[in-house]
């Protein structure tokens, strides 16, 4: 073999390393942002519920979900927690599709879940102003694939008024 095909040779090989370590870096990184934001739906949903000491432990992956679990006990208001997951996620630009479960944490129950979808046309919220009673929850994400913009969700005034002109939210009270 000539010198120059083995420079040509040693030349793609090096190349092709260093674009598969790019992509793998990138989907490190990836992953990195979206523990960061799902750290803060977790602050600020304790922080909706009063609680400004209490920890986030650590995000994990359980079944192709993202899970986000709590040191403590805490209530939450299903309407708020819709807009806070909603907002976070908006702008950290994670996705504009994805379903959100919360269980119980000693019996696994779902004790309510929605899903946001950009193709869904739903006028369907129940539970909105109702507060889960303070207990153990265990919040699952799982991301879904969208080719549509991320939607920007009107805030109102208040929780009923919050979904008024949203068409596209879909809920699931369990």
């Amino acid at each position: 073999m000539s010198s120059n095909k083995i420079y040509y040779i040693l030349y793609a090989v090096i190349c092709s390393v260093l674009f598969m370590s790019t992509g793998y870096a990138k989907g490190t990184q990836d992953e990195r942002h979206i523990e960061v934001a799902l750290r803060m739906v977790g602050h600020q949903v304790l922080l909706n519920s009063g609680d400004s000491t209490s920890r986030v432990l650590p995000i994990s992956i359980e079944n192709d979900r993202y899970k986000i679990q709590f040191a403590s006990e805490f209530e939450f208001i299903p309407g708020d927690l819709v807009s806070t997951v909603h907002r976070i996620l908006n702008e950290s630009e994670i996705g504009a599709s994805y379903i959100l479960e919360v269980e119980q944490c000693n019996t696994g129950e779902v004790v309510y879940s929605y899903e946001m979808n950009n193709t869904e046309k739903s006028d369907i919220i129940p539970c909105v102003g109702r507060i889960q009673p303070k207990s153990c929850y265990i919040f699952y994400l799982s991301l879904m694939e969208s080719e549509e913009p991320v939607t920007t969700l009107d805030t109102g005034s208040s929780p009923g008024d919050l979904f008024m002109n949203r068409s596209q939210i879909g809920y699931l009270m369990v």
